[in-house]
């Protein structure tokens, strides 16, 4: 009974609104992604200290630095302080990295409300040299045992690349 929303919610990058946009990388390319990269909007996040209540702006940045053609080094940083640090397993496919799609599970509220769902990330660079994250997801709310929602969605963020002597070494 579960298979059947699942199977129809695995998240598939849409990469057709960005034909003309994007530079097309391959294996061989991989180094490219090398860089500093600074959120182009501004983010809210929590703020750590008692004295306020609410969300503070603060820019975030995000580091890249290729291992392989197949594995890339992922940092990001909300002031200067690492939030994330992983690294991303994938391959190239239509210009992309393409990282490897990712089952998760939310629970709510304990066993009573739940949902299973799958992510995928694509990462690839503007023909302005900025890096660039699709991101798709898919997935299904459950009460109990019971499938009820079903959804998914797509979102898009651009970073601009900082230029220093690694990220300009890459480009060359």
């Amino acid at each position: 009974m579960l298979t059947f929303p699942l199977l129809q919610n695995c998240a598939t990058i849409q990469l057709t609104d960005r034909v003309g946009k994007d530079i097309y990388l391959e294996d061989s390319d991989y180094i490219k992604l090398e860089g500093t990269y600074v959120d182009s909007t501004i983010v809210d996040y929590p703020k750590k200290t008692t004295d306020t209540i609410g969300y503070v702006y603060a820019p975030c940045k995000v580091n890249l630095k290729p291992l392989s053609p197949k594995r890339l080094e992922y940092t990001y940083f909300i002031n200067d302080s690492i939030v994330d640090s992983k690294i991303l397993k994938g391959k190239f496919v239509d210009g992309y990295f393409m990282q490897k799609s990712k089952f998760v599970v939310e629970f709510t509220f304990g066993p009573l409300l739940w949902g299973p769902g799958s992510e995928k990330y694509a990462y690839g660079l503007t023909t302005e040299n900025n890096l660039i994250i699709k991101e798709s997801h898919g997935g299904i709310a459950i009460f109990i045992v019971l499938p009820f929602f079903a959804g998914g969605g797509d979102s898009k963020h651009e970073y601009k690349r900082v230029y220093n002597k690694e990220s300009t070494k890459a480009q060359q």
